[in-house]
C-alpha cells in the first residue's frame, strides 16, 4: 500500500500501542520504542524502525526522534511517571501533535498541562462502542462526532423496506439525516439519495444525528407506520378543494360570472370600418306636438309669457 510519507514515533508496545503501531505502518513511517525487549523484537518486522529505549531518558528519546515527526502516539500505561515524563520530552523535542493514552481524568489533566494535544481513553471509548451497539443490534458502526452527535451505520430496519424516504419522514419526525445507503454488502453505495429512494433489503443507511434520537428510532418503529398511515401519498393534488364539496359545487366569484347579450347586441352589425359614425336618431314626437324628454314649462328661446 502506497505510504503518504509522513512519519509517526509510538512508544509503548502494549495491546493498544501495539496495535496502532501495526495499522499506522501500512499507510505512513513508523518508529515504535519500547523498554521491554520482547515487545520490541514482537513488532520489528511489521513496521519500518523499532528500538528497545526508556522513554524517560531525554536524552536517549531525543537520540531518535526530532520535530521533523509529524505526531507522536504516548501509549504507556503501567507507570503514570513515564507517561507523563514521556509526553513532557516530546513537547521539548518539538513533535507539534502529541496524543497520550490516559487512565483517569487527573492523568489526563496532568498529560495536557505538559504538552499533549489530545487524550485518548483506549478503554472507554471502547466500552462507549460496544454498550451502543448492544442497545442498538442494527447499528453497525458509528463514529462520534462534536458532543452527542454521530455518524451511524444501521441495518434498514424491517417496516423501512418497500417505502421511499420522503414517505417515511425520518428527518422530520426523528431529526435524522440518510446521507448515504449501503447496497448488496457494501458493493453498491448510494450517496445522498433522493427523497424517492426505496429502502430495500439488507440496505444499510448512514445516518448523522443526535444518539438519542437513533435510539427513540429504534425503540418506536411502530411511530413510522403511524406517519405512513397519516400521510399517505407524498405528492399533493394537482387541486385542493375544501372537504366535502366537489368542483362543480365551489362558488363562482361575481366577476366570473357570464354575460348574457341582448337582442341588440345579438344583431350582425353592418357598418363597414371606414364608414363615418351614423348621424344620432331623431327625437321622436308625441301627438300633442311636444318634443319627447322636453319639459313643458320651457319656453322658446327669445320670447317671454
Amino acid at each position: 500500500m502506497k505510504r503518504n510519507g509522513r512519519q509517526i514515533c509510538v512508544v509503548g508496545l502494549g495491546h493498544f500501542g501495539a496495535g496502532i503501531a501495526r495499522s499506522l505502518a501500512r499507510h505512513c513511517e513508523v518508529l515504535a520504542l519500547d523498554s521491554d525487549i520482547n515487545r520490541v523484537n514482537d513488532i520489528t518486522e511489521e513496521v519500518q524502525r523499532a528500538l528497545c529505549l526508556d522513554g524517560r531518558d531525554y536524552a536517549a528519546l531525543a537520540s531518535v526522534v526530532s520535530s521533523d515527526f509529524d505526531e507522536a502516539v504516548v501509549s504507556i500505561g503501567e507507570s503514570l511517571e513515564a507517561s507523563i515524563l514521556c509526553t513532557l520530552h516530546l513537547r521539548r523535542i518539538g513533535v507539534p501533535i502529541i496524543r497520550a493514552k490516559a487512565n483517569s481524568e487527573d492523568h489526563a489533566d496532568i498529560l495536557k498541562s505538559v504538552g499533549a494535544t489530545h487524550i485518548v481513553f483506549p478503554e472507554r471509548e471502547t466500552a462507549e462502542r460496544l454498550a451502543l451497539q448492544m442497545l442498538n443490534p442494527n447499528l453497525l458502526d458509528f463514529i462520534p462526532l462534536a458532543k452527542d452527535y454521530r455518524v451511524m451505520d444501521i441495518a434498514a430496519p424491517k417496516v423501512f423496506c418497500g417505502r421511499s424516504l420522503i414517505s417515511l419522514q425520518i428527518r422530520n419526525r426523528f431529526g435524522l439525516f440518510v446521507i448515504a445507503i449501503k447496497k448488496h454488502e457494501g458493493e453498491t453505495f448510494v450517496f445522498l439519495p433522493g427523497p424517492e429512494q426505496v429502502i430495500e433489503d439488507d440496505d444499510v443507511l448512514v445516518m448523522i444525528g443526535r444518539e438519542s434520537d437513533i435510539l427513540r428510532m429504534q425503540e418506536s418503529p411502530g411511530e413510522i407506520e403511524q406517519v405512513v398511515a397519516k400521510n399517505g401519498s407524498s405528492k399533493p393534488s394537482a387541486r385542493p378543494q375544501p372537504i366535502g364539496q366537489s368542483a362543480e359545487s365551489l362558488p363562482v366569484a361575481p366577476s366570473e360570472k357570464p354575460t348574457v347579450a341582448s337582442e341588440e347586441d345579438r344583431k350582425p352589425s353592418t357598418q363597414r370600418p371606414n364608414d363615418p359614425p351614423p348621424p344620432p336618431a331623431p327625437a321622436k314626437k308625441h301627438a300633442s306636438g311636444q318634443i319627447q324628454g322636453a319639459s313643458q314649462n320651457t319656453a322658446p328661446a327669445g320670447k317671454e309669457k
